[in-house]
């Protein structure tokens, strides 16, 4: 399952009003945007997506995930163990995706 929520709270600037929740979901259309556009120029083919133990390379397995494309190979650099290794193994694992 898939959620967006705030990770760092911001102030808004007075130039953009916007309630916390519409800026929420401008960012979630913004992302669903970028990924459906990757998702067009793969034209099927498969995405390797090097994933460490950060949020954003989670971030784009998952989306990549939500958006329900099929053909996914992740990887992370270095040691299998240390601590990026073991994240991404889990996360990878996680979601039903081949990790190297």
């Amino acid at each position: 399952t898939f959620h967006c929520e705030p990770y760092f709270r911001h102030t808004v600037h007075p130039k953009y009003p916007a309630a916390e929740r519409e800026q929420i979901q401008r960012l979630q259309n913004a992302s669903d945007a970028t990924f459906d556009r990757l998702i067009a120029s793969a034209a099927g083919r498969t995405l390797v997506v090097p994933l460490s133990g950060g949020l954003d390379s989670r971030f784009v397995l998952a989306s990549l995930k939500k958006k329900g494309y099929p053909h996914l190979i992740s990887f992370t650099y270095g040691n299998e163990e240390s601590f990026d290794a073991n994240i991404a193994n889990k996360v990878a694992t996680n979601k039903g995706e081949p990790w190297h």
